[in-house]
Formats: C-alpha cells, sequence, structure tokens
C-alpha cells in the first residue's frame, strides 16, 4: 500500500513539480503526532501481552465464530463514536489478530474487513466519532445533540445493513479450541501503564490538547519501557504523511476547483452524492475541507462523507489503518468486495429513506 501512495506521489511530483515547495503544509503534522502517540500506546499494549489473554477471554465466551464475530463487530461500532474510529481499530484489531491459532486466516480477515466497516458505520454518530464529524461540529458550531439526532436515522441504518453482513459473511462454525493454561504471564505493570496512557491519550485529544498527549506518553514509556519504540509501526506513519502530500496536490489542483464549482446552488441530495464521490478519489478527510468551500449545506457533507468512509480503500484512513494491520497481500483487492457492496447497500437505503421523508433533515430538496 506504501508502494501505491509513493508511484502516486512520484507521478505527481513529475506533473506536478511546482507543488513541491508546499509539500511540508500538504501533511497535517497534527494528526501525524496524534497517530504517533496512539501507536506508542498499542504498541505498549502489544509488548504486555495481553492482548493474547483478551483473546481468550472472548473464546471462552463464544459457542461459534458467528457469536464471536457479533461481539467484536459490535464492540467495535459501539466503541468508535466514543474514541473515533481510528483508536477503535486499535482495540480492536489487534485482538481479533490474536485468534488467527483458532480462526484460522480467511476467518479472521473477514473479521477484521467486518470491523472496519462497524467503525466508519458507528464513529458516524457522534461529532467526536471521526476526523471529518469534528471539522463539521467545529465549522459550523453544531449543538452536540442536534448533531447525533441527524446522523442517528444513517448510523442505524448502516448499523442494521452491518448485522445481515455478519450473519452472511460469518458461519456458525463450532469453535475447536483449547484455552493455553500456560500463556505468558505478560508485562501486568506496562499493560496497566498503557491503559492510564490510553485514557489520557482520549481525554487530551478530545480537548484538542494533544501535544500534551503525546509529550505525556513519549516521556513515560521511554523511562519506563523504552524498547516498545522499537515496536512502532513506523511505516505506517510514513504512509499517512505520503498520503497528505497526493491528497494535498490532488487538492489543489484547479481542474478540481472547478468542478465542484457548482454545489452552493445544489440542493441536498445532490449536495450527498458529490460529497460521497469525492471521498473515493481523495479520502473523507480531505473531502470533507474540500467540499466545505462550496457548499454550507452541513448535513449533506455529512452523509455523504461518513457513508462514502467505506468503498475504497482510501475513502477512509481507517480502512488503510486495518489493512496495514492485517498485512495480508492482496487483502486490499479482497476487502473491496465487503466495503463497495456495503457502500452500495447503504446509499440505496439511504436514498429510499431520504425519498421517504422528503421534510425532514434528510431531505432531497
Amino acid at each position: 500500500m506504501l508502494f501505491f501512495f509513493a508511484v502516486l506521489l512520484l507521478v505527481l511530483l513529475l506533473l506536478f513539480p511546482y507543488y513541491v515547495p508546499k509539500y511540508l503544509k500538504f501533511v497535517d503534522w497534527n494528526t501525524l503526532m496524534i497517530l504517533f502517540t496512539l501507536l506508542v500506546v498499542v504498541a505498549g499494549f502489544r509488548e504486555s501481552g495481553y492482548f493474547a489473554k483478551m483473546a481468550c477471554g472472548l473464546l471462552e465466551r463464544s459457542k461459534d465464530a458467528r457469536s464471536l464475530a457479533y461481539k467484536l463487530v459490535g464492540t467495535a461500532f459501539v466503541l468508535s463514536p466514543l474514541i473515533t474510529n481510528d483508536v477503535a481499530l486499535f482495540v480492536v484489531v489487534p485482538i481479533t489478530l490474536e485468534l488467527e491459532g483458532v480462526l484460522g486466516k480467511d476467518m479472521v480477515e473477514r473479521m477484521v474487513f467486518l470491523e472496519v466497516l462497524a467503525v466508519n458505520a458507528g464513529s458516524s454518530l457522534t461529532p467526536i466519532g471521526n476526523p471529518q464529524n469534528v471539522f463539521i461540529w467545529r465549522k459550523w458550531d453544531v449543538d452536540f445533540h442536534a448533531f447525533i439526532l441527524v446522523m442517528l436515522p444513517v448510523v442505524l441504518l448502516m448499523g442494521i445493513a452491518l448485522l445481515f453482513y455478519v450473519k452472511g459473511v460469518i458461519s456458525k462454525e463450532i469453535l475447536d479450541f483449547e484455552v493455553d493454561d500456560e500463556l505468558p504471564e505478560g508485562d501486568r505493570f506496562l499493560f496497566w501503564i498503557s491503559l492510564v496512557l490510553f485514557v489520557l491519550y482520549v481525554i487530551f485529544t478530545e480537548l484538542d490538547m494533544h501535544i500534551y498527549a503525546f509529550l505525556v506518553v513519549v516521556f513515560v514509556i521511554a523511562m519506563v519501557r523504552p524498547r516498545v519504540f522499537r515496536k512502532v509501526d513506523w511505516k505506517l506513519l510514513i504512509l499517512f504523511a505520503v498520503v497528505f502530500v497526493d491528497f494535498g496536490v490532488l487538492g489543489s489542483l484547479r481542474v478540481v476547483r472547478d468542478s465542484l464549482s457548482f454545489l452552493p446552488s445544489s440542493g441536498f441530495y445532490r449536495t450527498f452524492l458529490v460529497s460521497l464521490g469525492v471521498s473515493q478519489l481523495f479520502s473523507n478527510v480531505p473531502a470533507t475541507v474540500l467540499v466545505a468551500k462550496f457548499s454550507h449545506n452541513w448535513r449533506a457533507i455529512a452523509y455523504g462523507v461518513n457513508v462514502g468512509g467505506n468503498g475504497l480503500f482510501i475513502a477512509s484512513f481507517a480502512n488503510i489503518i486495518a489493512l496495514r494491520m492485517l498485512e495480508r497481500k492482496g487483502a486490499w483487492l479482497r476487502f473491496h468486495l465487503y466495503s463497495l457492496s456495503y457502500l452500495l447497500v447503504t446509499l440505496v437505503l439511504l436514498s429510499m429513506l431520504m425519498m421517504a421523508a422528503p421534510k425532514a433533515p434528510i431531505s432531497c430538496g
């Protein structure tokens, strides 16, 4: 995946070399700082060995693969509007990966794909669930509860569709396993330190004080367990930096800006579809910033970029994070069998809902 975006960057460099001086400005350094802080905390959890214990606990409470999937996907869905979609993935996906020895690679891969759909859907509910919602919430000064009420119909719709996906994708295969009573004890001190740092990370980030989260996490881990830094996914940080530059160049092109000049006079449904479509090209966070320059229909934009987080793997940073954590050859291709079909299903159902409620906040007018 890094290779794909690196090649894209090279092509853009050759075609538009005059944007090179702006490359550093295109990178969202705050987001990279937040991501690095989170990666350090997650590396601490992994090094503690407690993800394996959590996985065993879930296995003991699950009769079959489908019931286990409902627990994992449901956890991702519920956590994402509270602690953001990316953080929810970093909690659920490592636990899922620990189950590979029992479930097999194919089953684990399908569960991870469903967890990605779950965080994209669940995080849509609240202003703090994902970066695009935070941007919309702050730009238009939307009341917190009003935002939730506006997004509730689409989140319920996506959640119901997700239940059918779990049922259709994961079989009721009886889990044949033996819990290993001789699991390593793990580093309990590191686990609790990581847990405290995770809570502080969430609090500081929600208060827009991510610099303090960064400083505290780096200082504490450096003091107590410096080996954790060797386990940080540095390639993911590089990937995000490259992605920011790619999208920054593409979003700056005049042809892109001119193609959206019709939006100020567009109605709800058209703005919704444009927001969804642009998300497939530039990812939903840059798409939100771009479309917001031409339209003030925040409800339509919120619906479009949140539903549009599914679809192509570049439509949401959460998709990229999960596929990077999965580290499977060809996984990004197989992921589209789930994400594109799920996008189509939710788009059709939501369009029917819009047509049926023309005077509601989700109206087409």
